[in-house]
């Protein structure tokens, strides 16, 4: 990530529409792996919150989801800019300017910052210790808060950082994919050749198979997270059945 911002802001052209969407994703996934990762990595191998206070358990569960929801919807505004880019009319739409690219990526940020605040104070830290002791013990855990499990936990991260950004994804894609179709057969009655009707097919194939690329890529990369989330919305299930019906 650190190179990838080293090298498009050493490009000549870096005030592109493209880079500054690549900068602010590169941003996002460098400042998750060093705020999120390390601390998340701690808690999962000694069951014990390092920093010892719920100030920091929920700073760190409100940037981590901040960070991880900038990253999901710069993927999917990427994704609605390359098909509006292609199927817009004009060579270089007006519209399409590094100044409006960096107010999107403004607004996407200032979107998760309000969006994930409400969120963050279902968070919390426990210990096992007696609360005499509370402060001199680590904490043994931070976590989402037991008030709105399900839907904290479960329904949340994965309708608002998957289910949704993956949409979106998708139908970009669809419809990019569809639209050149519809281009390349434009093309193909005009240039009745032969050589020039193999090449477009081949144009379309390499399209397709890269826009089913960068969906699967999406889908693929981030299910195994929430597919650990789901399991574990099994047994909240379990339990909330279990409380609501004895």
């Amino acid at each position: 990530n650190l190179t990838v911002i080293i090298v498009a802001l050493r490009k000549q052209n870096y005030k592109c529409v493209t880079n500054c969407y690549i900068i602010n994703l590169a941003i996002t996934d460098l400042l998750f792996l060093l705020i999120s990762v390390p601390l998340t990595t701690y808690l999962g191998l000694t069951n014990k919150w390092i920093l010892n206070s719920l100030v920091s358990c929920r700073v760190h569960f409100y940037l981590a989801h901040v960070l991880l929801q900038t990253t999901c919807y710069t993927l999917a505004t990427m994704s609605i800019d390359r098909y509006l880019y292609v199927t817009s009319p004009h060579p270089h739409p007006r519209w399409r300017t590094p100044l409006n690219a960096c107010i999107i990526c403004i607004l996407i940020w200032t979107v998760s910052i309000a969006f994930v605040f409400p969120y963050t104070s279902l968070s919390s830290s426990s210990s096992s210790s007696s609360s005499s002791d509370r402060e001199k013990i680590p904490l043994n855990d931070c976590s989402v808060s037991s008030y709105h499990p399900l839907f904290a936990s479960c329904f949340f991260p994965f309708c608002a950082y998957y289910v949704l950004p993956l949409a979106i994804i998708a139908l970009s894609h669809t419809k990019l994919f569809f639209h050149m179709r519809k281009s390349s057969k434009k093309i193909s009655r005009y240039q009745g050749s032969l050589i020039s009707r193999a090449c477009i097919q081949l144009q379309r194939r390499h399209i397709t198979r890269t826009l089913f690329s960068l969906t699967c890529a999406f889908a693929i990369c981030w299910i195994p997270i929430h597919t650990l989330e789901l399991l574990n919305c099994r047994q909240m299930l379990d339990e909330f059945y279990n409380n609501h019906t004895s």
